[in-house]
């Protein structure tokens, strides 16, 4: 495996890592948005 080889596979890792933390933050997120309704209409 060359350097190039090597750089491009950790690049490819490091998208894909950002990838996922991204989609767990916007599940998070749409997680609270039903607790945000509720909450409104208990008011």
């Amino acid at each position: 495996m060359s350097f190039i080889d090597y750089a491009e596979e950790f690049t490819e890792l490091t998208k894909q890592q950002l990838l996922v933390q991204s989609s767990a933050a916007m599940v998070g997120q749409a997680n609270l948005i039903p607790e945000g309704v509720l909450l409104l209409l208990q008011q």
